[in-house]
């Protein structure tokens, strides 16, 4: 009888949990990942920036620069978004110069 009423209230408890949280899409999963691969290149551009501000030879900062600018321009980044590429960097080249 008690495993039968643990199982009943585990089912409420995942039940309840289900009609709280809206439903989570395919969609949904593939938007997340699109934000996240570029916000990570723009993490990564930002923090070049900043070294590129001090040390304006660094090599691999350069390469690093060069790659995301790359990526802004790309064709991949045109199908994870509609956004304009030129107006991301220049807007963070100006956050990170002020």
């Amino acid at each position: 009888m008690k495993a039968s009423r643990c199982a009943a209230s585990r089912a409420q408890r995942i039940q309840r949990m289900m009609e709280e949280k809206p439903a989570i899409t395919y969609q949904d999963g593939y938007e997340e990942l699109a934000h996240a691969i570029i916000l990570q290149c723009v993490k990564d551009y930002r923090k070049v920036l900043k070294i590129l501000a001090v040390h304006p030879n660094h090599e691999s900062g350069l390469k690093v620069k060069r790659s995301c600018e790359r990526f802004f321009h790309s064709r991949w980044f045109g199908i994870l978004t509609e956004a304009d590429p030129d107006y991301i960097l220049e807007g963070l080249k100006k956050e990170v110069s002020a």
